[in-house]
């Protein structure tokens, strides 16, 4: 006999502990009725929460259920996205202290980001 999972708390679920609202595929791009379906990737996605702010991989987890930001990143570098990386402390739920890679687009990779996933919402509504 297996048990259900109750469903999740949307008060607990709305806002993660930086304040940023997890993301969806509602709250990424704007839903017309004209609009062609647009499925997003797991990189836009991400590129949509690098632009508010850096990552680790926790917060990715917890934000979009990326389980491996490492490999998502390095996916986008491969288009020609910058980083910067900072190695940053965790003290885990034994109190050992682990750590986890922080990154943050560049400025210019910001830029970039910015016009792929503007450019992402007009042709949406072209079609």
């Amino acid at each position: 006999m297996s048990k259900k999972k109750a469903p999740p708390n949307e008060a607990a679920i709305s806002k993660c502990e930086n304040g940023r609202q997890p993301a969806t595929r509602a709250n990424i791009v704007t839903e017309s009725p004209k609009a062609k379906k647009v499925k997003l990737t797991k990189q836009m996605i991400c590129l949509a929460h690098l632009l508010v702010g850096s990552l680790n991989k926790l917060e990715a987890l917890r934000l979009y259920n990326d389980t491996c930001l490492n490999t998502t990143i390095s996916q986008l570098g491969d288009k020609g996205y910058n980083f910067t990386k900072k190695r940053e402390p965790h003290v885990n739920r034994i109190g050992d202290t682990v750590y986890f890679m922080r990154y943050a687009l560049t400025h210019d990779s910001a830029q970039r980001a910015i016009k792929a996933l503007s450019s992402l919402s007009n042709n949406k509504g072209a079609q």
